[in-house]
């Protein structure tokens, strides 16, 4: 049984060196390519994010399985601090592009309002509370994005 154990925990932990690897290379593709990457329009980015997203959940799969082998081997469990950056990333990045989709949804909808029902105070009300939910991202990611007001109101 000790033999068995000692095999397993060598292929564990060359299974960790290989996962730290990749974690290492998925940051580095994320940093080149992801969906924050400078000139790439929204709906790119919304394409990228979908695909990190789903990249980054198979990887959290793999590290908890990992995790798993390493703490029934008595070993000590690694971290990937890559693999959490990007991650982060992700989340503040979905936040972004969730409010970027619901307002490209929205602006559609009014688009297709018929000028005998537009009712301006609606589109206001719907721009203003846009702007404020786009100003509470300034928390989010702190003195890394700037807010400017683009309405007509002093």
């Amino acid at each position: 049984l000790g033999s068995v154990k000692r095999k397993f925990t060598k292929v564990t932990e060359q299974q960790v060196r290989d996962f730290s690897s990749t974690a290492a290379e998925v940051q580095a593709e994320f940093a080149r390519g992801g969906p924050g990457t400078p000139g790439i329009g929204m709906e790119e980015g919304l394409e990228r994010l979908e695909k990190y997203t789903v990249a980054i959940g198979e990887k959290q799969r793999q590290r908890e399985e990992l995790s798993l082998a390493q703490k029934l081997f008595s070993m000590q469990v690694q971290a990937y601090p890559e693999l959490s950056d990007v991650e982060q990333t992700l989340r503040k990045l979905q936040a972004i592009f969730d409010l970027y989709r619901e307002q490209r949804d929205k602006k559609d909808a009014w688009s297709s309002t018929l000028w005998s029902e537009l009712d301006l105070g609606v589109l206001e009300r719907g721009m203003e509370s846009y702007e404020a939910r786009l100003k509470s991202l300034t928390k989010l990611f702190g003195p890394e994005i700037r807010v400017e007001s683009r309405t007509a109101n002093p």
